[in-house]
């Protein structure tokens, strides 16, 4: 009773409904873009009858499984949200500060790899294009990026298939992607917890903890400038076309970003120090 209570006071806040409803637009689109695109896969690949039993295990597997693991995916990640919320609904002063301060004290390691992950992501979605590829990023950024993408790449898939008769092509992204992808890796670096970093000690750096860890001051200008500077590039190559920028390799720029992510995620396994149960 008391947390239906709670959950109608936190749906009563403006802020809360505008976040939510855009949500459920994203949601409802990207399913919309997947069946549609699913169905007209379907109906002009010419299966014949006698291939019915293959034609079911591909109704299955494409239209079915995919939007199924989606809702459980965005399901299981917003009971975690939702009960992080109602537990400090009258003690957090930030609920989205606090919940990435809440995971990173305890998982920083694994929760980077996430996060560098999105780094790598915005850019493949923005160099593949179509497909309505920016409702599927707004859908994973306010939502859960792995419900988003468990419906985006299996389109991917599909366009390659439809496309293997095309002689294959390079493929370039507006520079800005580079300055973005350095930014936000920063950015990560800048959002770790306190009382896992020596150099952060100085109280002068480090802000009280009032029950989600110590972190940097600054932490607030980092967490969300992240996340502003992932979206930045779409923003700015949907306002302005792609063609007018100069174009950096995409195939170069993932393999300096998983060079670079790969020598620092080890850089972090190796240290001693940052090995705790807690840290993993």
């Amino acid at each position: 009773m008391i947390i239906s209570e709670d959950l109608f006071v936190l749906l009563q806040d403006e802020r809360v409904q505008v976040y939510l409803i855009v949500l459920a637009i994203a949601i409802y689109k990207c399913n919309t873009i997947y069946q549609g695109v699913i169905n007209d896969s379907s109906s002009t690949s010419g299966i014949s009858k006698q291939n019915s039993n293959n034609t079911v295990l591909s109704i299955i597997s494409r239209k079915i499984i995919p939007p199924i693991l989606s809702v459980c995916i965005i399901g299981i990640t917003w009971f975690y949200i939702f009960r992080f919320i109602l537990t400090h609904q009258f003690t957090s002063e930030s609920y989205f500060d606090d919940a990435y301060k809440d995971v990173l004290r305890e998982h920083y390691f694994s929760s980077t790899q996430l996060l560098t992950w999105a780094i790598v992501a915005v850019v493949w979605v923005s160099e593949e294009g179509g497909g309505g590829s920016v409702l599927f990023l707004l859908y994973g950024f306010l939502g859960a990026m792995g419900a988003s993408f468990v419906l985006w790449v299996p389109l991917m898939v599909l366009k390659k298939k439809q496309k293997l008769t095309a002689a294959a092509k390079r493929k370039f992204v507006p520079v800005v992607f580079l300055f973005t992808s350095i930014v936000s890796f920063y950015c990560i670096v800048k959002i770790r917890p306190c009382e896992n970093d020596g150099q952060y000690f100085d109280d002068k750096l480090c802000s009280e903890d009032l029950g989600f860890g110590s972190f940097l001051i600054s932490f607030r200008f980092y967490l969300h400038g992240l996340h502003l500077v992932l979206l930045l590039p779409i923003a700015v190559t949907l306002l302005f076309p792609a063609k007018s920028w100069f174009q950096v390799d995409s195939a170069l720029l993932y393999g300096l970003t998983g060079i670079v992510l790969s020598i620092w995620h080890l850089s972090q396994l190796l240290n001693k120090n940052n090995t705790t149960d807690g840290w993993w």
